[in-house]
């Protein structure tokens, strides 16, 4: 923090400063018109996202449990490497934005694409994930008793605790582990990054503490109210509910990126769009007044 405070100092191109106002206030701050449409929908994205993410962490431990009849032991040990496996995948995905992806994606404004290419992968996730009623097998518990213990462990979906559990089908252990390690890390890539800065592109040439600011409070809110609700609604209506809900919730916004695509841009297009339109505009200007020109020299000759 000293040395933020005592070695740089804050600059905006193309933006005066305070010091430079009081000195020359004949010189225009540019202040770009903010796309409000644009930065709603990276709100409410990044407020969707970590809202989902963070509700898989919250339970993924009691997930796996109950769901493949593991000990607290076993869950917490077999959950760990399927994060492990997600994490390595999710490095793998960073890096490839840092060497080659990352310029590539920004140099054609991509952005859009894979921040909507990132959410189709996590709702593909949560499908496929899904405790469908055509899985073979349904929910089990046992009751293990340690040597040398009088407590008994339980392991599964215990349904003296969860009423839910006779009537919920297991998903193959492949399919979520799968799921877990290369579909939700690849979606976690595609969706953040670019989200991030496409939201950077769209405030512009401007000040962008408040806004991101803003971006990141809505992540914070997702993740402080997402472990309340998916614990309460995992504890009373199992993962059926859970994921239902956070289908819908993906499932509305991809539509509005798509049928918001056109509204959701950089700010240089929003201006590359306006300087075209006013060029062509000055040029039928010209154009109308060569043509009186003409107009006027061949009624003189005329005349």
């Amino acid at each position: 923090m000293i040395v933020l405070h005592t070695i740089f100092r804050e600059a905006y191109v193309g933006l005066n400063n305070d010091d430079n106002k009081s000195q020359d206030s004949s010189i225009a701050e540019t202040k770009p018109k903010l796309n409000k449409v644009a930065v709603g929908v990276c709100i409410y994205t990044r407020f969707i996202l970590l809202l989902v993410f963070t509700n898989i962490e919250t339970i993924g431990s009691l997930f796996v449990m109950t769901m493949y009849d593991w000990t607290n032991g076993q869950a917490v040990k077999y959950y760990g490497l399927i994060t492990l496996g997600q994490g390595g995948v999710n490095f793998l995905c960073n890096l490839l934005f840092i060497i080659w992806l990352g310029q590539l994606i920004g140099r054609k404004n991509w952005e859009r694409g894979v921040t909507i290419f990132g959410l189709s992968l996590m709702l593909v996730f949560h499908l496929i994930t899904f405790p469908w009623p055509f899985w073979p097998r349904k929910l089990t518990y046992d009751e293990i008793t340690h040597p040398n213990q009088t407590a008994t462990e339980i392991s599964g979906c215990y349904t003296q605790t969860y009423h839910w559990c006779s009537s919920t089908h297991q998903i193959p252990l492949w399919i979520y582990a799968f799921g877990m390690v290369v579909i939700m890390a690849i979606s976690i890539g595609s969706a953040f990054t670019p989200l991030n800065i496409l939201y950077s592109k769209i405030l512009g040439n401007t000040r962008q503490g408040t806004m991101t600011g803003i971006l990141f409070m809505a992540g914070s809110i997702a993740r402080t109210i997402g472990p309340l609700v998916v614990s309460f609604l995992f504890d009373h209506y199992g993962p059926e509910v859970t994921w239902s809900i956070q289908i819908i919730f993906l499932g509305i916004t991809i539509p509005i990126w798509i049928l918001l695509y056109g509204k959701i841009v950089p700010l240089n297009v929003i201006q590359s769009s306006k300087s075209g339109d006013c060029k062509k505009e000055n040029e039928r200007i010209s154009i109308r007044t060569k043509s009186t020109s003409t107009e006027t020299v061949s009624s003189t000759e005329k005349f």
